[in-house]
């Protein structure tokens, strides 16, 4: 079928994850590998979060004004750092992101974050929260991605996954 399909021109090899010993040989050489990792994730949050906390701060917040401990865009974007970090529940989040050396870290890379929400705020956040409020600001951020050409970008790296 492979041969078929490389034929016809419809063959796309699988991308999947390598199956291969690692390259980095000491301890330095790995941290260094996710220094350099973590550096490159660090630049587009920075050139992206400022566009998407813009549009999350201009939203309506559905909480009692007397009882709020943290802004909305600070709830909002601990939600999103769980979903970054592939936190599985509101119980995991609670506990490895209130860990007094990655709360340290992430206010280092996130000054809003002056302290840290619990997870069930953000449950309850997005109960009540306007359902078409959120997709405004991720189509914001879209729309400058695409602006900005990033999707072409990556397609010339040989990432053409993002592009299709």
């Amino acid at each position: 079928m492979r041969e078929k399909k490389k034929k016809d021109g419809t063959y796309q090899k699988q991308s999947g994850v390598s199956n291969k010993v690692s390259d980095l040989k000491t301890i330095e050489d790995e941290r260094e590998a996710r220094e350099d990792s973590l550096d490159a994730q660090l630049q587009v949050f920075r050139r992206l979060l400022p566009v998407w906390l813009k549009q999350v701060s201009s939203l309506k917040d559905p909480r009692q004004a007397k009882k709020i401990k943290n802004k909305l865009a600070v709830v909002l974007l601990f939600g999103l750092l769980s979903f970054v970090f592939q936190m599985s529940s509101r119980r995991q989040m609670n506990s490895q992101m209130s860990q007094p050396c990655f709360r340290e870290t992430l206010q280092k890379l996130f000054p809003e974050l002056e302290s840290m929400p619990h997870a069930d705020t953000l449950g309850r956040v997005l109960e009540t929260l306007e359902l078409d409020a959120l997709p405004t600001a991720h189509v914001a951020l879209v729309k400058k991605l695409i602006r900005s050409k990033k999707f072409a970008t990556a397609e010339n790296q040989g990432n053409g996954a993002l592009a299709k």
